[in-house]
């Protein structure tokens, strides 16, 4: 089974230990990467992903919708510099596709300042006040001292960044 790192961390923990109790002849080898990745690898390496995919994308069930969020710390405003600093997952992630081309539409300029693979390490980087972060709300919600930059700076359909102030 392949997963993204919001899944691996969050939601299939509890998932994977209920469900090994219930079956406990049945082995899951689980890969955590990012969203393109886990996509590439459906059928010839996976029976089963856990994805992320835009809103009328990807094929399956849909577990659950979470709006994708700028994130800031309370204590810094790196969104004010030019270029804007971000921390994103690796290429092929899909939220740092979302960032990455809502500010170039924007006509923001940008660099990334930090790139993990670990939500923790980006969400580190984000509340030290080094740099922006693209999160899942409820990631972001869940993590005393980060913050939303404004409501107004949320994705919406297609990348469009309404504004960033």
């Amino acid at each position: 089974m392949g997963a993204t790192n919001y899944y691996a961390t969050t939601v299939l923990p509890l998932l994977l230990a209920e469900f090994s109790e219930l079956y406990p002849a049945i082995h899951i080898d689980l890969e955590v990467g990012v969203a393109e990745e886990m996509q590439r690898k459906l059928a010839p390496a996976f029976d089963l992903t856990i994805n992320a995919f835009q809103g009328g994308e990807g094929n399956g069930v849909l577990l659950r919708k979470d709006p994708v969020v700028w994130a800031m710390s309370h204590r810094a405003r790196p969104h004010l510099k030019t270029p804007i600093p971000l921390a994103v997952l690796p290429q092929g992630s899909l939220l740092r596709r979302w960032a990455q081309e809502a500010l170039t539409a924007a006509g923001r300029r940008w660099v990334v300042v930090q790139e993990s693979s670990s939500v923790e390490v980006l969400k580190a980087c984000v509340l030290a006040g080094l740099a922006v972060g693209v999160f899942q709300d409820s990631t972001v919600r869940a993590a005393p001292g980060l913050r939303p930059l404004l409501p107004e700076a949320r994705f919406t359909h297609k990348y469009k960044l309404i504004r960033f102030a």
